[in-house]
């Protein structure tokens, strides 16, 4: 197939876009290539967006990552064992989770 002045294409791979081109970029492609015209779609899909062979969608965000839980008062038993001098900073920051 060939590309035509003034369009703009997607090259569609796993279901993905994962390229888009115009004739300067590739003016040319094998059948075999699953390709779909994008020209005046508005917002133009991004590379990583999803096709269903119709429509293009973001990709779902991915869930935050779960944060730990913290024994409540931990910090603040560590701070209390380091004034007594009975552990140091160095301890300390090993065991607690950053930011505290």
């Amino acid at each position: 197939m060939k590309a035509e002045i003034g369009k703009r294409y997607a090259l569609i791979q796993g279901g993905r876009c994962h390229w888009k081109f115009d004739i300067t970029t590739l003016p040319e492609w094998h059948d075999g290539i699953s390709v779909v015209e994008i020209t005046g779609l508005m917002p133009e899909p991004d590379e990583g967006d999803l096709f269903d062979g119709t429509t293009f969608s973001k990709p779902p965000v991915p869930p935050a990552p779960p944060v730990p839980p913290r024994e409540p008062g931990s910090a603040e038993l560590m701070r209390a064992l380091v004034k007594k001098g009975l552990i140091t900073e160095v301890e300390v920051r090993a065991e607690l989770p950053k930011g505290l």
